[in-house]
């Protein structure tokens, strides 16, 4: 169950769509820990701040791509 719903917070991410609005709450583009945590049930701020590639707090819809093929995120 866990992997699904990270899928589908990525997939939402990735094409932008009204679930990403749901999941990005300041609607900035990117997630913070909080946002992610939310999204994606079991992600530690160690996976967070492995999958923030550029160092910002923030993670990108690259970096959460990059983290899901990358086997990072949970499930």
């Amino acid at each position: 169950m866990t992997r699904r719903l990270t899928i589908l917070a990525v997939a939402a991410l990735a094409a932008g769509t009204a679930a990403a609005q749901e999941i990005d709450a300041d609607g900035d583009g990117l997630l913070s820990l909080r946002e992610a945590q939310i999204a994606i049930p079991g992600l530690t701020e160690e996976v967070f701040l492995l999958a923030d590639t550029d160092g910002n707090g923030l993670l990108s819809q690259a970096e959460l791509l990059s983290a899901n093929e990358r086997g990072l995120l949970p499930g």
